[in-house]
């Protein structure tokens, strides 16, 4: 559980507090969830007037019941999405790791939420004087903004990832529904599932940890995955041109849709010696991607585009959509 998953469960899962294990119920920290909320004005508020409380009165389970039941059970835009990353002081991260007991990587998203202020006084904590604290420049004023992997805005990047043998055996276990039934641009003989990551089988667990390393490197950054899904196709099966932007992504006031990328993972490819071989289509500019197996076509959510199949044995694909932070 990281301070992500922990947002994620005030707003929409909910779950019941004794859910979770005591190492897990560790990791809940008010007072990085408190910033964390109040980035956004509507929460603003509420955690001014209840902050005190929050932090030293009432008890982590309290805490975290008293949130679920105060806010909206619905995916809320928080405005570190869109924020620009500063440049992580590496001689501040393990103080933050100790004092919230969490990974290298989820301290440097803390570093990142917390303000020159509440740094220093972290450090204080630890007896640093002042004048330790201002050689090590915690934070400062000068935000450095982290450069985007810029062929990602234009072009489709193409990756490669070996297909475990067991994990399209795995995705044909799982419970599947037919996507024409669904609020999906899949049309046609298509089956498939949301959340497959959320999925603890082995095999899924590794796939979820090798794309998010490997996504971080393709665009240079943390990233948050929104959701992920796979679809099997078989003849006549396809999506329509569409995209992956939200009605939130779209606002520009979010500047979320400048963020957000979408993957297409080929498990298998299926019979391509026919009429409609499954071709990726991106338009806008036009560019007809043909996959082979395992590969990962890693492109803007904004970029439209669609596929059509029309062979004889079945199609596999894995989709993400994530931001970069």
């Amino acid at each position: 559980m990281n301070l992500f998953k922990w947002i994620d469960e005030l707003f929409t899962k909910k779950r019941p507090w004794d859910s979770f294990s005591e190492e897990e119920q560790k990791k809940f920290s008010p007072f990085m969830v408190n910033r964390y909320l109040s980035m956004n004005n509507d929460f603003l508020p509420i955690v001014n007037h209840f902050q005190r409380l929050t932090i030293e009165v009432m008890p982590l389970s309290a805490v975290y019941k008293f949130y679920c039941s105060l806010l909206p059970n619905k995916k809320t835009y928080l405005r570190y999405l869109s924020g620009k990353k500063t440049k992580v002081n590496e001689k501040v991260v393990p103080f933050i790791q100790e004092y919230f007991e969490v990974s290298k990587i989820q301290a440097g998203e803390y570093y990142n939420l917390m303000t020159t202020d509440e740094l220093k006084s972290l450090l204080t904590k630890y007896g640093k004087t002042e004048k330790e604290i201002k050689k090590s420049k915690t934070k400062g004023d000068d935000k450095v903004g982290l450069e985007r992997y810029s062929c990602l805005k234009e072009n489709p990047l193409i990756l490669n990832r070996e297909v475990e043998e067991n994990l399209i055996s795995k995705l044909y276990e799982l419970n599947s529904i037919d996507l024409n039934e669904a609020d999906d641009p899949s049309f046609g003989n298509s089956r498939g599932s949301y959340d497959l990551f959320e999925n603890n089988s082995p095999v899924v667990q590794k796939m979820a940890g090798d794309f998010k390393q490997l996504l971080m490197e393709a665009v240079g950054s943390e990233i948050f995955i929104y959701d992920s899904f796979f679809s099997i196709f078989g003849a006549g099966g396809g999506t329509v041109r569409h995209h992956h932007l939200s009605q939130i992504d779209q606002d520009p006031r979010s500047n979320l849709g400048n963020k957000k990328y979408s993957v297409v993972y080929y498990l298998s490819t299926g019979d391509q010696n026919c009429s409609e071989p499954g071709i990726l289509k991106f338009y806008d500019p036009s560019e007809d991607v043909l996959p082979s197996k395992g590969m990962i076509t890693i492109f803007p959510a904004s970029r439209h585009h669609s596929s059509v199949y029309g062979g004889k044995t079945a199609r596999v694909i894995v989709g993400i959509n994530f931001y970069s932070l």
